[in-house]
């Protein structure tokens, strides 16, 4: 295996959409270009179908690898799903998808994330998004609303609720830093938000999966398989990403819409297999 990141970058800008999103698209490319430099990384583009203009940006940036852009809008399937089955084909060990509404303030995280991985065969995945273990109130999304901080995450493992277990956010005492980076062991359920993973596990999560749920409903199926397959998680703090407070989810219809909404595995590999190519930088 190659002891590499694979990291994606999901966009979806077009007519539709435009007035709201370009602008955050503009800042958060802008970061994501950054992550060029970090030669433990390869970096792929997932298109959900933007405009043409869109496409021969990211096309023609010179920082991909490879390009995915496909002719539908498979909405968060297309980079959850595709990122681990482009690792799957490259051998590429950890995978780190990501969306065009979350900017990047740390761009060489590549040497140590690799590093911490190596040194905790126990650890399947990290959140990679803002996190501050001494403001903990303002990332805890029952003291902070999302409409104030949009990086605000639940403070308590989901799944271990549902099946009775003790569910509150358990965060080792004693960090791990690599680089200047501060790494800590937890107990969070997954979640769609950035993350890394080792591909070896969560590539499993879309065995039995032929009609994929999308954003929440997704999570729901991948942190009830986290959680019963005992995998563990970390955070590294401060992180990487950020994200803003506008909501391309809510303004499509929120939960009660994404209900109703799944995407066919078949399709999307069949989609992803006539649209993978390869760049030359």
């Amino acid at each position: 295996m190659k002891e590499k990141i694979l990291v994606s970058y999901l966009s979806f800008v077009n007519k539709n959409n435009r007035a709201r999103r370009y602008r955050i698209f503009q800042k958060t490319f802008e970061s994501f270009k950054k992550l060029k430099k970090d030669k433990d990384l390869v970096l792929v583009s997932i298109d959900n179908n933007s405009d043409d203009d869109i496409r021969d940006e990211l096309s023609n940036s010179g920082i991909f690898d490879y390009k995915i852009h496909l002719n539908k809008n498979f909405y968060d399937a297309s980079v959850l799903y595709l990122t681990s089955e482009l690792a799957k084909e490259l051998d590429i060990d950890y995978i780190f998808y990501s969306y065009d509404d979350f900017v990047f303030y740390d761009h060489s995280f590549g040497k140590s994330f690799i590093e911490f991985m190596k040194n905790n065969d126990h650890i399947h995945n990290m959140r990679v998004t803002i996190y501050d273990t001494n403001n903990v109130s303002f990332y805890d999304s029952m003291q902070t609303k999302k409409s104030i901080n949009p990086d605000a995450t639940r403070h308590y493992n989901q799944p271990a609720r549902n099946f009775g277990y003790d569910s509150r956010l358990m965060i080792s005492e004693e960090p791990q830093i690599i680089d200047g980076r501060i790494f800590y062991e937890c107990n969070w359920h997954y979640t769609s938000r950035p993350s890394l993973w080792r591909n070896a596990f969560f590539s499993k999560i879309y065995e039995e999966i032929e009609q994929i749920p999308v954003m929440q409903n997704f999570e729901g199926v991948a942190m009830n398989y986290f959680f019963k397959n005992n995998m563990k998680s970390s955070f590294m703090d401060i992180g990487v990403a950020s994200t803003f407070k506008q909501s391309e989810r809510q303004v499509q219809g929120g939960r009660q819409y994404f209900d109703n909404v799944f995407v066919n595995k078949q399709e999307l590999y069949n989609n992803y297999k006539s649209s993978l190519t390869k760049l030359i930088n």
